[in-house]
């Protein structure tokens, strides 16, 4: 069985990704209670769901309660990219990170290759298997610079949702939303 990893840049990477996750989180939530009624209570309701439960609610409160034909296809593209990004959060902090392939000579049937290619070559290079193996048993390689790209493209997908839910607003003439979270310029 090969080594567990111990690397603090990893670990300050994974920390990223759990941290751009509950901003996510927190984003989405402050949407859904100024769509149902803007009340400042209505975020009891919301509190302890799942990302994909928030996502799925927001989506459906957009669908039923605006007239957002002209944005719907964006938002759906942006919760699209949300929902493959989601996926690879959960495994890298959820996973099992070890130093070598725990299931022996990699194989297309369990195993992954780096989310976003090789083209950089980074190393270390390291395994993350999924710890819920009711799902199937899955490996994938990352590097450290791997999982903080994961959380700066969970960070530009949450701007881009923030940022199209403003634009939706103005159109509606219901003014400026989301006060705490500034659109960034990224570059």
């Amino acid at each position: 069985m090969p080594d567990f990893v111990d690397d603090p840049n990893l670990f300050r990477a994974i920390g990223r990704v759990a941290a751009e996750s509950a901003q996510f989180d927190e984003v989405l939530r402050e949407m859904i209670s100024e769509l149902i009624d803007g009340a400042r209570t209505s975020w009891v309701l919301f509190e302890g769901q799942t990302s994909e439960w928030l996502s799925e609610n927001f989506k459906a409160i957009l669908r039923e309660t605006l007239k957002t034909e002209n944005y719907r296809p964006k938002f759906q593209s942006l919760f699209a990219d949300m929902g493959q990004l989601r996926a690879l959060r959960n495994a890298v902090i959820h996973g099992t990170w070890v130093t070598a392939p725990v299931g022996g000579e990699p194989t297309e049937e369990y195993y992954a290759t780096r989310p976003w290619g090789n083209a950089d070559k980074s190393t270390p290079l390291y395994y993350c298997m999924r710890s819920r193996m009711r799902k199937g048993f899955e490996e994938r390689e990352f590097t450290p610079s791997d999982v903080d790209e994961l959380a700066d493209r969970i960070a530009a997908t949450r701007q881009d949702i923030v940022d199209l839910y403003r634009e939706l607003l103005e159109s509606l003439d219901w003014g400026t939303a989301l006060a705490r979270w500034p659109s960034a310029p990224r570059g």
